[in-house]
């Protein structure tokens, strides 16, 4: 579970705190929630805070306080506020605010890219949904784009919904589905 100060994980039967990750407000900062969820694959937790300031990597296990024994590897300036990154075969999607969208060996921690989708005065809020080498990221103003992240990345396609979305989309069976304000839109061949 990501909050403002810490990242705990839990006993699924019982709900009890097995272990506890800190450091994610250092200065104890006043409203620093966190509204981006953190993100699981391949033994490691990627927890995106300060608001939106940083992307940490935690080896999973232990017990108690594994703040100084399980941090594997921190970024700064390459998550949101609110987006949730996505992570498969070793490697980590994170998305800013304002659209640009890195891709971070989940081994090193190193940014293999960076790229800027679409500069906007709109902001990007929706989590990243990943469907095999495409990335869905909708922009708050219903714009959603799709970007290749096989190779080099390329934005490939882009929908306009015509209203607001901050939902993030939800695939079923080769469809994508996305909630705007007053809507939900099915997309599929």
């Amino acid at each position: 579970v990501l909050g403002a100060d810490f990242v705990t994980s839990h006993d699924a039967q019982t709900g009890k705190e097995v272990w506890r990750f800190g450091t994610l407000n250092p200065n104890h900062e006043a409203y620093w929630r966190s509204i981006a969820s953190a993100t699981y694959s391949d033994g490691v937790v990627f927890a995106p805070y300060a608001r939106g300031g940083s992307l940490t990597a935690i080896k999973v296990g232990g017990s108690g306080d594994v703040t100084d024994s399980h941090m594997l590897w921190q970024v700064n300036g390459i998550s949101s506020d609110c987006a949730t990154p996505v992570a498969n075969n070793g490697k980590v999607y994170s998305g800013t605010d304002r659209g640009q969208l890195a891709c971070v060996d989940v081994e090193s921690g190193e940014i293999d890219w960076q790229i800027d989708v679409e500069k906007s005065g709109k902001r990007y809020k929706s989590s990243l949904t990943l469907a095999g080498n495409l990335i869905y990221w909708p922009r708050e103003d219903g714009t959603v784009f799709v970007v290749d992240v096989s190779g080099e990345p390329k934005v490939v396609g882009k929908s306009i919904m015509e209203e607001s979305v901050v939902a993030s989309p939800v695939l079923v069976d080769g469809l994508v589905i996305i909630r705007t304000l007053d809507g939900l839109y099915c997309m599929g061949k």
